[in-house]
């Protein structure tokens, strides 16, 4: 964003390479309003991404997918730890907190293999980044359905700026109190079910300490507890279930520079632990629970002269998982990595690959990688095209393997490869003091999954995965963002469109060369969940304090059989934010209240799972404080 904007202030946050999109360090080209109002980073994934965000109820577990495939093709990472569940192999992002100061950005595949991967429609990466000024935040959020949240972040920098303290810390809940009408296609009859209620709590110190002007440490620490209470099944009205999940992250970065050399050194802890229950009165009908421990060391070593960008990587990661399902398990991941970056600045062409070779405990040796072109043509004109292609592997997650009773030890790794095109643009233009900035991207993707796991009935009374399916996944996106600001700020206008498009299909149900369901009806149709259209418009404008904010979202059919014979309605979604913010002649204080109205339409087929509930037209009311000292 720098190239385009020279009046942010910049943040050193360490991405992991040149081909990346959607990152951002959202509160310097999100309006300030606009980022005070999520919460989390599943709220800005949903509105100013081209990610696919499954929210299992108001307030429940929430899942991210890219480029048509499933959730658990999307690696997770925070601060350098790959957090994706050791067990089950996705991650509920609703459970990171977005108001502190996080860089959010989704990486291409094997763009993210300086850690340890398992991706193969891509990466979500998220950083926090240390400001060199001191302050606090604080905000207040009510409304329907007794939701109400309270979130404080501070930070203080110490020592000229050497040392630089944060503590973000905050709480929200909801009660199980709306009803909904179930107009899922399965069954056709139309029920009536409650939504989930749930109490979110986190904490997150960290510090950054730059020792001297070559070596500086970075810790990040993350706690994070979710009870929810699950709304009563379809097939089971009178039951009731609890959820409560506790996550712990912790983070060591340091970082050491001297002339053209640069290491990094990621040393990591990561503990989930999950409880589910549920009842029949005061009869316990299912229980289940696991604790999953992961140790990560990622090491990078970064040499660059003239041109040339040379990164060589080594990492290990350690699981251990018990569980009522599942025993005593431990995983062994690890990888050495080679990336080399080309850049002749005078043809303005920028060349780049990467080698990575995995190991695992459970699986055998495999080679992945990419090799990317990106050019821009005319000096004048900031207008970019790039191609690149991959080579990706995905493990077998604990559950697949050692679930009881039904895993498979003998599962084969997935395998994928990929080939992405793209032409963007960005420029700033000024005029009579004020600022015209507009982002533009198309990309084309197409990925050949072979191997895919999928569980199966088998002649027992239970479920087992298999390497069943071959998939063939392509689309492009389309991305246009605009933004003016005057010289004062008085005024600002923001708009932003996000347009996917995502055919993903069954091609076979073979394992090895033997047709497992000769008459197999989901042979050349889509994939559940994965809408063929999205389409997200975000628009805003402020003038004197006074600001207004209309998100749109249209997701079109999913389907929830292979076989496509059920769907969940498509659906537009509406919400409105208005409001007022006053900032102090000194710049240091601003105060904002902001009134939502979410759902605005009332519409009723808004669903993202099968008989999960969603609420219709609901009202939210925001405060925000916030100071700051430069």
């Amino acid at each position: 964003m720098a190239q385009v904007k020279d009046s942010v202030e910049l943040f050193e946050v360490e991405i992991i390479d040149f081909r990346s999109t959607d990152l951002a360090v959202p509160d310097q080209f999100l309006p300030a309003e606009l980022y005070n109002s999520i919460t989390d980073v599943e709220g800005y994934l949903s509105n100013f991404s081209h990610a696919f965000v499954k929210e299992y109820g108001q307030g429940g577990f929430a899942t991210i997918s890219l480029d048509g495939l499933q959730p658990r093709h999307t690696q997770v990472f925070w601060n350098g730890l790959p957090v994706n569940s050791s067990t089950i192999g996705i991650t509920d992002i609703s459970a990171y907190n977005f108001n502190s100061d996080l860089a959010v950005g989704i990486l291409k595949s094997s763009d993210a293999y300086r850690f340890t991967g398992s991706q193969m429609g891509g990466a979500v990466i998220m950083e926090n980044y240390y400001r060199s000024s001191s302050g606090m935040k604080a905000s207040f959020t009510g409304g329907s359905f007794g939701q109400w949240g309270v979130a404080l972040s501070g930070s203080q920098t110490l020592m000229s700026s050497k040392l630089k303290l944060k503590l973000n810390v905050g709480f929200d809940r909801a009660e199980n109190d709306f009803k909904y009408k179930d107009y899922s296609q399965i069954p056709i009859e139309v029920k009536r079910q409650s939504n989930a209620g749930y109490k979110k709590w986190f904490v997150q110190p960290g510090f950054e300490w730059r020792i001297n002007e070559s070596n500086s440490w970075q810790f990040n620490l993350l706690y994070s507890t979710i009870d929810r209470h699950l709304p009563a099944s379809i097939l089971s009205p009178n039951n009731n279930a609890n959820q409560q999940d506790d996550i712990f992250r912790l983070s060591n970065h340091w970082k050491f520079k001297k002339n053209s050399w640069q290491n990094n050194l990621i040393i990591g802890y990561v503990f989930d632990q999950f409880g589910y229950e549920e009842r029949s009165g005061s009869t316990i009908n299912t229980y289940s629970n696991y604790n999953a421990h992961k140790l990560v060391i990622n090491e990078t070593l970064r040499y660059k002269v003239n041109d040339h960008t040379i990164k060589l990587g080594a990492n290990w990661l350690n699981d251990i998982a018990t569980g009522s399902d599942i025993d005593k398990v431990k995983q062994i991941q690890g990888a050495l990595s080679s990336m080399w970056n080309w850049n002749l600045s005078k043809l303005r062409l920028d060349l780049s690959s990467i080698v990575r070779g995995e190991f695992s405990s459970t699986a055998q040796f495999n080679v992945a990688g990419n090799i990317a072109i990106t050019q821009q043509p005319l000096k004048n004109i900031p207008l970019k095209f790039g191609v690149s292609g991959h080579r990706n592997i995905r493990n077998p997650t604990i559950n697949d393997l050692y679930f009881k009773p039904s895993g498979n030890k003998d599962l084969q790794q997935e395998s994928a490869w990929q080939l992405n095109g793209e032409v963007s643009y960005g420029n700033v233009i000024n005029s009579n003091k004020v600022d015209f900035t507009f982002l533009s991207k198309m990309e084309a993707y197409g990925i050949w999954l072979k191997d895919m796991i999928i569980w199966v009935p088998t002649n027992k009374i239970y479920w087992q995965p298999i390497n069943l399916t071959s998939v063939h996944s392509r689309g492009f996106k389309l991305s246009n963002t605009f933004r003016i600001d005057n010289e004062t700020k008085d005024f600002i206008f923001y708009g932003s469109q996000f347009y996917n498009y995502a055919v993903s299909t069954n091609q076979s149900n073979l394992t090895s060369s033997e047709v497992l369901f000769p008459n197999d009806l989901t042979i050349g149709k889509q994939l559940p969940y994965v809408p063929v259209h999205q389409l997200k418009l975000n628009n805003y404008i402020s003038f004197k304090g006074i600001f207004t904010s209309i998100t749109t979202q249209y997701t079109s059919e999913r389907f929830i059989t292979g076989s496509n014979s059920y769907y969940l309605q498509k659906y537009w979604m509406v919400d409105l934010l208005a409001g007022y913010r006053y900032i102090s002649k000194d710049d240091q204080h601003s105060i904002s209240l902001s009134f939502g109205v979410n759902n605005l339409t009332g519409n009723h087929y808004y669903q993202e799972i099968a008989h999960i509930p969603m609420p219709g037209r609901y009202y939210q009311i925001s405060i925000n404080y916030g100071f700051e000292k430069k």
